[in-house]
This record gives structure tokens, sequence and C-alpha cells, in this order.
């Protein structure tokens, strides 16, 4: 199955857009890792967090990100695209832990109150797995019923699709520039020999 067969939502478009967040967050933690310091493995891992989750709270509602929203910006970060509750983690598709595993509060009420697109047992979540210096290599949607993985689809990080890029907001302002001086280009012959062959 695809993910828009769950719900139209989860449309390719979107779902990259979700790994170039998650990739971005990703990239920004391990541009400020510092090992000569002390940092390891696990504080990078908690800074990726932080910085995924960063980028989430940043996007969500925004020109082009619509769709997306935050309803757990704590611990047990959950997002929606559309209706559609999901989370993230980092491994392998295939084995997603038993916390991964867990449904949320919010995705509870989703089964309680008979949610269209959510039944008992039926969760979502985004997995991606890293390479040996830390970088993102792929992600996943992932779709899990009764605690067995029940679909994977690999998201393509696609050129095609919006990327996504904040400025900071107190950018200093531009600056007038002199306009270029422009010359012709100078034909071989009037090169001097002479002064060219000493050069």
């Amino acid at each position: 199955m695809h993910p828009w067969d769950y719900d139209p939502a989860l449309s390719k478009a979107s779902l990259c857009q979700v790994a170039q967040l998650i990739e971005r967050g990703r990239s920004i933690a391990l541009d400020h890792h510092a090992p000569e310091i002390g940092l390891n493995n696990w504080s990078l891992g908690g800074d990726a967090y932080s910085c995924i989750c960063h980028q989430f709270n940043r996007a969500a509602g925004t020109s082009g990100f619509e769709w997306l929203a935050v309803t757990n910006s704590g611990l047990q970060f959950q997002f929606t695209i559309g209706q559609v509750p999901l989370r993230f983690y980092r491994g392998k598709p295939s084995n997603p832990s038993g916390r991964t595993l867990a449904p949320t509060d919010f995705e509870q009420l989703c089964f309680d109150f008979g949610s269209k697109i959510l039944v008992p047992g039926s969760l979502f979540r985004i997995c991606y797995e890293i390479d040996e210096d830390g970088s993102m290599l792929q992600s996943y949607f992932v779709a899990v019923r009764n605690g067995i993985v029940e679909d994977i689809w690999p998201i393509p990080l696609e050129n095609n699709v919006s990327q996504v890029v904040w400025f900071n907001d107190d950018r200093p302002e531009g600056r007038e520039l002199p306009s270029p001086t422009v010359k012709g280009r100078r034909d071989e012959g009037d090169l001097d020999s002479k002064n060219y062959n000493e050069k």
C-alpha cells in the first residue's frame, strides 16, 4: 500500500517535506556537534531530536506547510499531516521499539472517538536511518497495526519538491553596489607576443 491509500493527506509531497524537516534538523545538530569538547553520540542524539522538533515547530502552519500541525511539543513529540497523527524515530523501519509503538494520548483519543483514519491498533510513524557519521541516509513511512509493521514505504528526497529554507528574521539591510565595469574581449592578435612570452 501507499501512504495515501490510508489517507489522501499522506501525499508524496507532504511526506517528502516532512523528511526534509528531519534531515535539516539532523544536519543542524551535526554542524554544531563538538566531540573535541567531550560531546558524544548520546549528546548528538538528544541534540538531533531537539533540532528536528524545532524544525517542525517552526514550519507548522506556515506557507507551504498549512497541512502540518504539532499536537504535542513535549518529550512525546507528535505532529499531524492533515488529521493524521504521526511520530518519528531513528532506527530500522522493520523493527520499531516498544516505546515507538506505544500510542500517545492524542492517538488514544482518535481511537476512542472513532477516527476514520485510525482504528484501534493502527499507528503511523516516520522512521529515518543514519550513516556512520550521523547523516540521514533514508526515511520511511511506517504503518503499524496491532504492534506489527504492516507497510514500509521509502520516502524519496527529491529535488522537485520545494526545499525547506528559512532566513533569520533580523537580516541586515542590503547595500548598494556600483555597476560592474565591462570591457570588450581582446583579440588574441592584440597581445604583445614579446611581453606575453616574458611573463
